[in-house]
């Protein structure tokens, strides 16, 4: 191996990346219904969403992925898609979105669409047809005769994720056919190879269309054995509706779906010249990481559901997050890039599981990490769970838990889902008629845009200190990273030859203090001494005030205190130029050891 390529090994290693738009980018997420209100008709709409475009601005995010906005009878809030190239009459019209897209255009925001490949409606025109036995349609689902041997005349045992047989009877075809997910959802067929392409000319309608990119849903469940056999039990419970008391080997994750989602994404790069991109979202506790990191032989990169997946609240601490960062970045492919999921739709806030006190403090490690960062809508502003009632419920998947669980974990996604709180008029600001779901009182509170916007410190001013500090300095683009952890605090470094950053975050509620001279040593000349450029909101700590100098040796955090550090260099003469090569130099030993090995 040539020094020459070896060198460009190192860059690579450094930067991680080839350079494409997305592979910095953050995305935010936006949940249409939750998000503004246009009309006062309670839900949220594209005009609202249009008509709040500034506010990305102002916050820094560049990309911003909308959640189902299709045309659906609404049986699972727009997964349950009855036509993938129209807009639903509760969110707008075609030329609504045309408009948002102009204008997103017009102030360098990116959309990516939520894509939900793997069902539709039962109200589709497809499913119509395919119910009818009409061609082509016949087989667009996957249909089955009534097998008396087992109870109800199911074909099998499949169970639903929303609890349940995955089987519904068609009294018109006199078959069953299989939903994954509730009765209005059938399961297309993609053994018929007529689905993937009325598929690619979806998505090739909505990047002619302005859209930059997809994030495709629940992926994993592409495809079914075509023997129907029943699955075995999984141990995991005694309850044999739950969907878990199954183990799903004939219904999941067939590698079949690896081959189908690298013609969707080929499919997207196509259309948009090689810009675009795709996420597929595969959230299970059963996908190995290496499962996981399959997903790059056939998209951008699967949302990494780490930080959701494995960590649980009550064993919360630094080396538990560091466990979590390292098992995506030791194991990713080279090359590619990471990316950093706190929380969506279908998850508690993150306020709600580790915390009010740790919300900055994970925005930081999302934000700071190589690669992409994925922001819930709210979750800039420290947005929690809102209470809602049993009568308040509308989630099929909290209605199917019945009243006495339907607010256990995992259960109801409504709490996650209540409107974004912009100000302290009614309703927080998203409407002026009563909202589909509860708003969360503590908008009331200064959990809202226009408070936190007027505070000296909030979690919004973090939020945006935290995405000036990724886009105006390259080494949180092309820099290394390391890591350290103590059981109350995560920390890490982002560092290359002129500079390197620190973030300190104490996930605990008592004070810690942590020995980070480590990072000295990352880079020739680094000085023992930092400056601390951000901080999270609500500390009281004289020796962390923003500006102040502290020794790396030494640090004092504050429970749940998070700080951004920058470590300064010794510099004279001709001393960077210097550091860089002895930079350089330690990393092409190391290229040139792992080579040799």
């Amino acid at each position: 191996m040539s020094l020459t390529l070896l060198l460009t090994c190192l860059a690579l290693q450094a930067r991680a990346s080839s350079g494409k738009w997305w592979e910095q980018t953050t995305v935010y997420q936006i949940y249409p219904r939750s998000f503004q209100d246009s009309d006062d008709d309670g839900t949220g709409d594209l005009a609202g969403i249009t008509s709040r475009l500034d506010h990305l601005v102002d916050i820094g995010v560049e990309t911003f992925w909308l959640s189902p906005i299709y045309k659906s009878p609404m049986a699972d809030f727009g997964y349950d898609i009855s036509d993938y190239v129209d807009v639903d009459p509760i969110f707008g019209t075609l030329e609504d979105f045309e408009n948002l897209s102009k204008e997103a255009k017009k102030r360098n925001l990116r959309i990516v669409m939520d894509f939900v490949p793997n069902h539709s409606s039962n109200e589709h025109e497809w499913f119509l047809k395919s119910e009818q036995k009409e061609e082509p349609y016949t087989d667009y689902y996957i249909w089955k005769d009534r097998n008396e041997s087992n109870p109800g005349g199911f074909p099998n045992n499949w169970l639903s994720v929303f609890r349940g047989p995955a089987w519904e009877w068609s009294e018109t075809r006199q078959q069953f056919y299989y939903h994954a997910f509730t009765k209005e959802q059938p399961d297309l067929n993609y053994w018929n190879p007529v689905i993937i392409q009325e598929m690619k000319d979806v998505l090739k309608f909505w990047t002619d269309r302005g859209v930059d990119g997809f994030r495709m849903d629940a992926v994993p469940f592409l495809f079914e054995d075509l023997e129907f056999k029943d699955e075995p039990l999984s141990g995991k419970t005694e309850d044999p509706e739950d969907y878990n008391y199954l183990s799903h080997i004939y219904t999941w994750n067939f590698p079949e779906v690896i081959d189908v989602l690298a013609e969707f994404t080929e499919s997207v790069k196509e259309n948009t010249n090689g810009e675009g991109f795709v996420m597929v979202e595969a959230l299970s506790e059963d996908l190995t990481t290496e499962d996981m990191m399959t997903f790059y032989n056939c998209s951008d990169f699967a949302f990494n559901f780490n930080m959701i997946v494995k960590l649980k609240p009550e064993e919360l601490s630094g080396e538990s997050i560091q466990d979590a960062v390292a098992d995506w970045l030791d194991n990713m492919p080279e090359g590619k890039t990471a990316n950093w999921v706190l929380g969506n739709h279908d998850n508690w806030r993150v306020g709600s599981r580790f915390g009010v006190g740790n919300m900055d403090g994970f925005n930081m490690i999302a934000l700071l990490l190589p690669g992409v960062s994925v922001t819930y809508n709210g979750e800039e502003i420290g947005m929690t769970n809102t209470e809602v009632s049993w009568e308040q419920t509308v989630d099929p998947a909290g209605l199917n838990c019945g009243q006495e669980h339907f607010q256990d974990i995992g259960c109801s996604r409504d709490p996650e889902r209540t409107p974004m709180q912009w100000d302290s008029t009614e309703n927080a600001g998203f409407s002026a008629s009563m909202p589909w779901l509860p708003v969360n009182q503590n908008y009331l509170e200064g959990v809202n845009v226009e408070a936190q916007t007027a505070a000296k410190e909030s979690h919004l001013s973090v939020y945006k200190q935290l995405t000036t500090l990724r886009k105006t300095e390259s080494v949180f683009a092309n820099g290394f990273t390391d890591l350290f952890s103590t059981i109350p605090i995560f920390a890490f470094a982002r560092y290359d030859p002129q500079v390197t950053y620190i973030t300190a975050v104490n996930v605990k509620g008592e004070e810690a203090r942590a020995d980070l001279t480590k990072f000295v040593n990352l880079v020739e000349n680094s000085e023992t001494m930092g400056e601390v450029v951000i901080r999270s909101s609500g500390v009281t700590n004289d020796a962390t005030n923003v500006g102040n100098s502290v020794e790396l040796d030494n640090i004092l955090l504050t429970g749940y205190e998070a700080i951004v550090i920058k470590l300064g260099r010794y510099t004279s003469g001709s001393g960077v130029v210097q550091g860089s090569l002895a930079f350089i130099g330690i990393h092409f030993v190391i290229l040139l050891l792992n080579w040799l090995n």
